[in-house]
């Protein structure tokens, strides 16, 4: 310190830290921290997903998987592209989930029970016989809005073990329909589109063949493709 100046405690404190920093000085950063690189974001087309769209989301139909891992690489590739940086699971993992996510609420829109509440829905549908599964896919998009970070797999063990069941129960209760019992295959999310297209002749009869033939059926008892 100069030599006119008081040595109190805080003049000692200050001339101390100022020397120190002098002496060793913070290490500089190497780069501008990651949450603060401009990405550059590709733009996600879920409007497919709407009513009279090419890709029109219904639960009536097999939940499309393959269909969101084609769109989640496409998004993934022009992350790439557009920020010169390498491919990252993580992110690809996100834009599935995203077009998952889309395609459940956009169905829901199209079938007019996205301002219903799960017992309202489950009326607006069992008005009139429909597929076993329809109702199933439902219930499960139901249970999504309260657990959002569920995985594939766990979405396709909770619609094997849990909602399909209640369908079946819903269904009975209403319709009095007596079902042939048998396994629902573990593999139930992951089917190809291929295998979906032939019926075995085990599986399952739907309230909906039995009551009337002429409604709607799915041609797999799985609620992925």
């Amino acid at each position: 310190m100069p030599a006119d100046t008081e040595h109190t405690f805080k003049n000692i404190s200050t001339s101390f830290f100022d020397q120190s920093f002098n002496k060793f000085p913070a290490t500089p950063s190497s780069g501008p921290p990651k949450d603060r690189v401009k990405w550059i974001h590709p733009e996600l087309n879920c409007l497919q997903f709407h009513k009279d769209q090419p890709n029109e989301a219904s639960f009536q139909m097999p939940t499309p998987i393959t269909l969101f891992r084609k769109l989640a690489n496409s998004a993934e590739l022009e992350f790439t592209k557009q920020n010169n940086t390498e491919t990252s699971i993580k992110r690809r993992t996100y834009y599935f989930y995203t077009y998952l996510k889309a395609f459940f609420g956009a169905a829901a829109v199209n079938e007019g029970i996205s301002t219903l509440n799960h017992h309202q829905a489950i009326q607006k549908i069992t008005s009139k016989p429909t597929n076993t599964h329809h109702l199933a896919r439902i219930l499960t998009y139901f249970h999504l809005l309260h657990q959002p970070k569920l995985s594939i797999t766990q979405i396709s063990a909770e619609y094997r073990d849990k909602f399909y069941p209640q369908a079946e129960k819903i269904i009975f209760e209403k319709f009095n329909v007596q079902f042939n019992t048998t396994t629902i295959n573990d593999d139930i999310l992951f089917n190809t589109p291929s295998s979906s297209l032939t019926k075995n002749k085990n599986t399952k009869q739907t309230y909906a063949d039995k009551l009337n033939s002429n409604i709607y059926t799915t041609t797999s008892h799985t609620p992925f493709q």
